[in-house]
C-alpha cells in the first residue's frame, strides 16, 4: 500500500500531539479563520486609495478577514474610507519602530499606528530585511506590536541562495526562533499572531513557489510553533503564503490545509483582482470545511 506524504505528515502531527500535549487537543478556530492581506508597499495616493475602497463597498466575505496595509501617510485616509463606506476590511501598517517614542526621525511607533486606526502591522518583511533589518530588530518590533495590541504579520522566508542549497527550513526556523524569543514577554496570544511565509526569490518576480513546497514550508512553520509553544497554540496561528500570489495561483496554495490565506503585493493594488482572490479563498476553504464537516 502506498502512503502519501500528506498521510505521513498527518500521522506525525498526531503523534507529536500526544507527546507534547498528553492528549489530543481539538483546534481552536477563531472567527474569520482565513486571511487575505493587501500590502500596497510604496504605491497608491489618496484618490486611488479611496477608489480602491469604493470597489470593495458591499463586499462581505463570510470566511475570510481582509486586511489592507497602505503606506503610513495613507493610514488615516484609508481608515476614514473604511469607516465611511462600512467596509468589512481591517487596516494594517507596513512597519513600525520598536520604541514607543523618542528621537527616531522618520519612524512610526506601534501606538501611533493604533491611533491611526490600524489593527495589524507587518513585521520583518523581506524588503525590510534586505535594507539591513536584523533578526534582533524584528524580535523587538514583534514584541512592541503585541504589547500595543496590534496583530503582527510576521514574515519569514529564505533567499534564492539558501533555497538552491536546500537550507530554506533552517533559515525559517532561525528567523522564527529569533522573532518569537521576545513574544512571551509581551503577553503572547497565538490567536493574534499571523505568520507569512514569503520565499524571497519569488517576491515581485512573478515566479511563485510550487504549491507542494509552499505547503511543506507552512507545515514546517506550524510544527516549529508547536515545539516553541504547544500544538494548541500552533493551530491558532494563521499561516499565509506570500510571494507573487495572485488570483491565478491562489487556489493551488489554498488547497493546503496548512495555508490559511495570503499576503499579496502587486495583485492587491487592483481592487477587482483582490476581490477575485477573496472569492477563490472563500470557495476553496468552504469546500474543505464541507469535506471535514
Amino acid at each position: 500500500m502506498t502512503v502519501s506524504r500528506r498521510q505521513v505528515e498527518r500521522l506525525v502531527r498526531q503523534l507529536l500531539d500526544q507527546a507534547l500535549a498528553g492528549e489530543r487537543i481539538e483546534p481552536v478556530i477563531p472567527s474569520c479563520r482565513y486571511l487575505l492581506a493587501a500590502n500596497w508597499k510604496m504605491n497608491m495616493d489618496v484618490p486611488s486609495a479611496r477608489r480602491w475602497c469604493e470597489h470593495l463597498a458591499g463586499f462581505e466575505p463570510e470566511r475570510c478577514r481582509l486586511v489592507v496595509c497602505p503606506s503610513h501617510v495613507l493610514l488615516w485616509p484609508v481608515a476614514r474610507a473604511i469607516e465611511n463606506l462600512g467596509l468589512r476590511v481591517s487596516l494594517g501598517a507596513q512597519d513600525l519602530h520598536h520604541e514607543p517614542q523618542g528621537a527616531y526621525t522618520g519612524f512610526v511607533s506601534a501606538g501611533m499606528i493604533r491611533e491611526a486606526g490600524a489593527e495589524y502591522v507587518i513585521v520583518g518583511h523581506s524588503e525590510r530585511r534586505a535594507a539591513g533589518e536584523s533578526d534582533e530588530q524584528v524580535a523587538l518590533k514583534l514584541r512592541a506590536a503585541i504589547g500595543a495590541g496590534l496583530v503582527p504579520i510576521l514574515c519569514v522566508g529564505e533567499d534564492l541562495e539558501r533555497f538552491e542549497k536546500g537550507t530554506g527550513m533552517k533559515t525559517v526556523r532561525l528567523q522564527l526562533d529569533a522573532a518569537l524569543s521576545q513574544a512571551s514577554k509581551a503577553g503572547f496570544d497565538p490567536a493574534r499572531l499571523v505568520v507569512a511565509y514569503e520565499p524571497v526569490w519569488a517576491i515581485g518576480t512573478g515566479k511563485a513557489a510550487s504549491e507542494g513546497y509552499a505547503a511543506e514550508m507552512a507545515g514546517f512553520i506550524r510544527q516549529r510553533l508547536a515545539e516553541l509553544f504547544s500544538w494548541q497554540a500552533a493551530r491558532q496561528v494563521r499561516i499565509l503564503y506570500g510571494g507573487s500570489a495572485d488570483e491565478n495561483n491562489l487556489e493551488r496554495f489554498a488547497r493546503s490545509p496548512e495555508i490559511d490565506g495570503a499576503l499579496v503585493g502587486t495583485a492587491s493594488l487592483d481592487a477587482d483582482r483582490f476581490r477575485r482572490m477573496t472569492a477563490v479563498l472563500e470557495r476553496v476553504k468552504g469546500m474543505q470545511a464541507e469535506v471535514a464537516g
